[in-house]
């Protein structure tokens, strides 16, 4: 098994969390069940990008990469 590079796992979680914000979600067509779904399978996935990447990142420190990354690039 091939080890992805950091920097694209790092963007798969700021991803998830865009994915999980409260603005995103209320802007969706979808029911309060699909919603819940969403949520879930959106957690489950960052569950394992914490795994993959070693340690779990919280939201504040993902929002730092992109400040940093919008700031130097």
């Amino acid at each position: 098994m091939t080890r992805r590079n950091e920097y694209f796992i790092r963007e798969d979680i700021l991803k998830c969390y865009s994915e999980l914000s409260p603005e995103r979600i209320s802007n969706t067509n979808l029911n309060k069940t699909q919603i819940r779904a969403k949520i879930s399978k959106t957690n489950k996935e960052l569950k394992y990008l914490f795994k993959e990447y070693g340690r779990v990142v919280s939201q504040e420190e993902a929002l730092g990469w992109l400040r940093k990354k919008v700031c130097t690039g």
